[in-house]
């Protein structure tokens, strides 16, 4: 059984998909726990505390506030609930989630 809850969806078996928002409002990514998944569902990164780290191990940004900054600290995306920082798009529809 799949439940949707605004920029989030629940599978049956407890995984937890919440979206991540590019600059234009799009869905460009899922996080879940620690993973950062493409929207089709590849593992594409981890966080680890406040930092993003792309698979190769290398430092790409960091997560604050529900927004991910690249290393000059520019804001590159946004989840929902993201506090701080200039007004965040409009959301697009989002898309299904990966299987």
């Amino acid at each position: 059984m799949l439940v949707t809850v605004r920029g989030r969806i629940d599978y049956e078996e407890r995984k937890t998909l919440n979206a991540i928002y590019g600059p234009n409002g799009a869905v460009v990514a899922w996080l879940e726990t620690d993973s950062i998944r493409s929207p089709r569902g590849a593992v594409i990164g981890r966080l680890s505390d406040d930092a993003v780290y792309n698979l190769r191990g290398g430092h790409v940004g960091y997560f604050n506030n529900r927004m991910f900054r690249d290393n000059s600290g520019h804001i590159v995306a946004f989840m929902e609930g993201a506090t701080g920082g200039p007004v965040k798009p409009v959301r697009q529809v989002r898309p299904v989630q990966p299987v």
